[in-house]
């Protein structure tokens, strides 16, 4: 995988290290907040639900509107994860969270949900980028009357843009609208459409598709987009590429398609390879390879303990013992970044994983702070936004590890289409592996859950599979150093993380068995 400079120039400036390591905030358990009245209102139909005002907004507790609106509302271990399915697309947030998931895409939060006794509770704008989008609604708040209204959206004139990339055997279609359209994809083989219903599609010429490709034409009118294949090639199911909180109107949103003539497609919509005839699938289930990165290593020592233990020791021990414990459980062949105390520049170790074909990367770290009562676990995984500024220090601190010496790649804009498609797919199943992770942690250890967080990691940039980066406690606690140093503790500490890994492969598996057979 070519490690694209526009893109770790992008994250490097974002990554300041202007911050101090002072924030120790915690995701919020069950608060009290101040609960009002309020009304949605549907047409002449008027329902009671409820509200907190927040620092961004009103946060409307959400279960009441399900119940209206439709759809069914999950949640799961220690309140954490919220699932909510509507029209067969999963929204999966959880309290202190502060970005969601819309089927495969990312959306950041004005504010982060808020868990109290009668449930979460969650803004405006996650029920707009949930309901609105997802059903075709418009929801506006009208705080002097303390009312929810839902109508139907009025349709609008929007722009698309059809972008093909063909590298290697793979055709990538990526439709790009300046806004965020409700719509439904129908693949029939050869012809796929993208039905409108709502707004009034315009199409944008961009630059020329490219002469060899697996897309023979297409079709754009007002309520449709048809795309018509080469004869044997195949759709993977579509996937949105994750936008930031500051994406201007011209990235409302990019639905992605991606085309091949042999092999299939999982569900993640990453190309694998058929098993030559007469061989079965390789044993592990959904997971094959997982390389696991040693934070730090060489000259880069990471953090340092009161009792002067050093974060790249630590770490290159606590991945050996993974490494035994996931081939004892999976059956996975499992790949370390470094076995020894080397020197590994950043962008090595993500290309590492990519040339394993790995489905997993985890990169394996300890947390940091000039305050030593700071305690807990946290789990990250990429965005060029972080999610909060905690997260955007940690990454800053962790970015200024290693050799992010990069050479130069001749077209920017194509490089940075390319990195976006092949990481933003899988950032939804990063998200649920963190959720796995740190729920594990609380349950089997009773460590302080930190939350799942977003945020620039260079180390992660370019993986082209689910990746998170996880905090395993703080070196800098006494205490928790003295626990890192016990043999013991790290046993279960390993534990907790192959317990969550397999729980990951079986939501993986399952989802393998369902596009087998087809959705419901």
């Amino acid at each position: 995988m070519i490690f694209y400079p526009a893109v770790r120039a992008l994250l490097l400036t974002l990554a300041v290290t202007s911050f101090a390591l002072c924030s120790n905030a915690q995701p919020p358990s069950v608060a009290e907040l101040p609960s009002f009245g309020a009304t949605l209102l549907i047409g002449n139909e008027q329902v009671p639900i409820a509200f907190s005002p927040g620092l961004s907004g009103p946060l409307f507790l959400l279960q009441p509107i399900v119940d209206r609106l439709g759809g069914q509302l999950q949640v799961g271990p220690l309140n954490e994860s919220h699932r909510l399915l509507i029209a067969d697309t999963a929204v999966l947030l959880g309290p202190g969270a502060g970005a969601m998931t819309v089927g495969r895409e990312i959306i950041v939060l004005s504010q982060v949900p808020v868990l109290t006794e009668n449930g979460v509770r969650v803004p405006l704008d996650a029920l707009k980028k949930s309901y609105g989008d997802l059903l075709g609604l418009e929801l506006r708040w009208d705080s002097s009357l303390r009312q929810l209204s839902v109508g139907r959206q009025r349709p609008r004139e929007i722009n698309v843009e059809v972008q093909v990339v063909h590298i290697q055997g793979i055709t990538t279609v990526v439709l790009q609208f300046d806004q965020t359209p409700s719509y439904t994809v129908n693949d029939k083989g050869q012809i796929v459409d993208i039905e409108i219903p709502i707004d009034r599609l315009q199409l944008i010429q961009g630059r020329p598709h490219p002469s060899r490709s697996l897309l023979r034409s297409v079709k754009v009118d007002e309520h449709s987009i048809r795309l018509q294949l080469e004869p044997g090639a195949a759709a993977a199911e579509p996937y949105v590429l994750a936008r930031s909180p500051g994406a201007t109107s011209s990235r409302g949103l990019r639905l992605v398609l991606d085309l091949s003539l042999s092999g299939t497609f999982n569900t993640a919509g990453t190309l694998t390879d058929r098993p030559p005839p007469g061989q079965g699938e390789p044993s592990g289930g959904a997971l094959r390879t997982v390389v696991l990165d040693p934070g730090h290593g060489g000259v880069e020592q990471g953090a340092l303990g009161p009792a002067g233990s050093e974060e790249k020791a630590l770490t290159l021990i606590l991945a050996k013992a993974l490494k035994r414990k996931l081939e004892e459980r999976l059956a996975v062949n499992v790949v370390l970044t470094r076995n020894d105390d080397a020197d590994l520049p950043l962008a090595t170790r993500t290309a590492l994983a990519n040339q394993n074909q790995a489905n997993l990367f985890i990169s394996l770290h300890l947390n940091a702070s000039p305050d030593r009562s700071a305690h807990g676990a946290e789990t990250y995984f990429l965005s060029v936004d972080a999610s909060d500024e905690r997260a955007l220090e940690i990454a800053a601190a962790e970015n200024e590890s290693g050799d992010n010496e990069v050479s130069e790649a001749p077209d920017e804009g194509l490089q940075l289409l390319l990195w976006d498609l092949a990481q933003s797919q899988h950032l939804a199943a990063s998200q649920q592996l963190g959720s796995l992770i740190q729920y594990e942690l609380s349950q089997t250890l009773g460590l302080t859950n930190r939350g799942v967080r977003q945020a620039p990691f260079a180390v992660l940039v370019g993986a082209t599979m689910p990746a998170v980066l996880l905090e395993l406690g703080f070196i800098t606690n006494p205490d928790e150093e003295a626990e890192l140093l016990d043999p013991a503790y790290r046993a279960q500490l390993v534990d907790a993380v192959v317990k969550a890994v397999v729980r990951f492969n079986a939501l993986l598996e399952q989802d393998d068995r369902q596009a087998a057979v087809g959705r419901p």
